[in-house]
C-alpha cells in the first residue's frame, strides 16, 4: 500500500530490482508489479500487488529484492524477503464454524476474544480470570 502524507498530489514511479538468493543467484523466475506508476491525492493510498510465479522454485528457499519507489530524484527502497516454504500451493486450515460461535465477536474489532469466567475463591477476597 502507497499513502501520500503531503499536501499536494504526487506521482510516483515503482520497480522492483532482480531477486536473488542467498550467494547471488538470480531466481528462477522475477517480481512482477502490477503498476508501475501511481498518482495520489494527499491523504489517499492505492494498493500495488507483486506477483512471483513459484513453479520451478526449491522448497526452503530464500530471495531477496527491493521494491522502488521514486517521486522525482530519490529512491525509497522497500526491503522484500521471498522464503518458499512450499512451491506447489498455500495450505489454508479454516478453523470450525462451532470456534466462531463460542467467542465474542465486535463489528469494530478484527479478532476474537473469548469471553473471560470470573471465580471467586469462597471466604476471600481473591478473583481469578480465566479466558483472554
Amino acid at each position: 500500500m502507497i499513502k501520500n502524507d503531503c499536501n499536494q498530489t504526487k506521482t510516483y514511479r515503482i520497480g522492483v530490482r532482480q531477486l536473488d538468493d542467498e550467494t547471488g543467484n538470480s531466481a528462477p523466475s522475477q517480481p512482477v508489479l502490477n503498476k508501475s506508476t501511481v498518482t495520489l491525492e494527499p491523504g489517499r493510498s492505492e494498493e500495488v500487488l507483486v506477483s512471483v510465479d513459484l513453479a520451478n522454485f526449491k522448497n526452503g528457499s530464500t530471495y531477496t529484492t527491493e521494491i522502488v519507489l521514486r517521486e522525482k530524484e530519490i529512491n525509497q527502497n522497500i526491503c522484500f524477503t521471498l522464503i518458499v516454504e512450499d512451491p506447489r500451493s498455500t495450505v489454508v486450515v479454516p478453523q470450525s464454524e462451532q470456534q466462531y460461535r463460542l467467542r465474542w465477536q465486535s463489528w469494530k474489532d478484527h479478532y476474537y476474544c473469548e469471553k473471560p469466567a470470573f471465580n471467586r475463591a469462597p471466604g476471600t477476597n481473591v478473583l481469578s480470570i480465566a479466558g483472554k
